[in-house]
């Protein structure tokens, strides 16, 4: 009996373990965006054409890295708008992040903030990278931070190569998973173990003793 409730333990185990790892969680999608500043409009690089028009900000958050030029992302213009911009995505609900994940223009640098306690504390800077238009990149936290919402804006470099010309197309937020949900991994574990014991003192009990 003791060794049979023994190998239906280690079988749940078994069970427990070939389930796929638990996935990260893009916890900014669908969420609503913010647009704070001017955005779209002011424009001086289209060499007196017409401006395109600027997308919805809910591509912000609608879980596609959507790539293209500078203009396809939500896109804003500090040289000829006179105003700092910022894009908030706000995650309704606190959150442990551990990475952010961004599709931005490629020749620009951007801050990505938290709110923390009534301010926005940095989480970091995403460089420029090469090639043109809409380009992704991810900036992985040394340790994972609580917030309920992001921010980004435009870092600007007084260096060849860059302007005042910024655009995103998408603002992941992975959170790491919850304490409850490892504490519902166990309790899961417990469940199986719990069945297979049953099963095999069922069948135990079930069995006719053999004649000598």
């Amino acid at each position: 009996m003791k060794h049979s409730v023994l190998a239906a333990f280690a079988g749940a185990v078994l069970a427990v373990s070939s389930v796929p790892a638990l996935a990260e969680v893009n916890v900014a999608l669908g969420k609503p965006v913010t647009a704070i500043g001017a955005f779209g409009t002011g424009s001086g690089y289209f060499g007196g054409g017409p401006i395109p028009p600027l997308p919805a900000k809910s591509i912000v958050t609608d879980g596609i890295f959507q790539g293209g030029a500078w203009t396809d992302g939500f896109w804003w213009d500090e040289q000829n708008s006179g105003t700092h911009n910022y894009v908030q995505v706000d995650l309704q609900g606190s959150y442990d992040l551990d990475r952010v994940a961004l599709m931005v223009d490629n020749n620009d640098v951007y801050l990505v903030e938290a709110a923390a306690g009534g301010s926005w504390v940095p989480l970091g800077t995403v460089p420029e990278v090469c090639c043109s238009g809409l380009m992704r990149r991810d900036l992985v936290l040394a340790a994972p931070v609580t917030t309920d919402a992001l921010r980004l804006s435009g870092v600007y470099v007084n260096a060849p190569g860059h302007d005042f010309a910024y655009s995103v197309s998408e603002i992941q937020a992975y959170a790491v998973p919850e304490p409850a949900v490892w504490q519902l991994c166990l309790a899961g574990l417990a469940l199986l173990a719990a069945v297979a014991v049953r099963r095999s003192t069922a069948a135990n009990a079930g069995r006719r003793p053999t004649s000598a």
